[in-house]
């Protein structure tokens, strides 16, 4: 699997709606997409770990 956003090799999923606040979501395989580890850090250094913005959000605002 690939990064959502780049062309990397995927190191694990992330929960688009927070997986602490979102308990229904959890493992509904439409609140996740894959992120590579750059991603990822860089998602939650931004947002926090309990974030529940849309993630096209993020990354728009990442590549613009």
């Amino acid at each position: 699997m690939l990064c959502f956003m780049r062309s990397q090799p995927a190191s694990g999923a992330h929960h688009v709606f927070s997986f602490k606040n979102f308990v229904p979501l959890r493992l509904d395989l439409d609140n996740g997409i894959t992120l590579c580890h750059w991603c990822h850090k860089k998602y939650h250094a931004f947002y926090n770990l309990e974030n529940t913005n849309p993630v096209n959000e993020y990354f728009y605002n990442l590549t613009n």
